[in-house]
């Protein structure tokens, strides 16, 4: 069963000042690059979960998508409803 893949709070944001400054600085091309860069790191991250570097926690992992950003996911299961 594939694990979920969780945004930390500040992965969130980073994400979306690097969409904010592209979307101000850059193309659409560029914008929608880095959006398609970001998915597949994440389909690598449910594929192979502790690929990535650790982020300080069991079940936190660090994925750099563009130097110098990282996005911080958790790799852990969905909070079940």
């Amino acid at each position: 069963m594939a694990k979920a893949v969780r945004w930390t709070p500040k992965a969130i944001a980073t994400y979306i000042d690097v969409l904010t400054y592209l979307r101000t600085r850059w193309t659409a091309r560029e914008e929608q690059n880095f959006v398609d860069e970001v998915e597949d790191t994440i389909r690598y991250i449910v594929m192979y979960p502790r690929g990535f570097r650790s982020a300080g926690h069991l079940r936190l992992r660090e994925a750099p998508i563009k130097p110098p950003q990282h996005l911080a996911l958790s790799s852990g299961s969905a909070p079940r409803s």
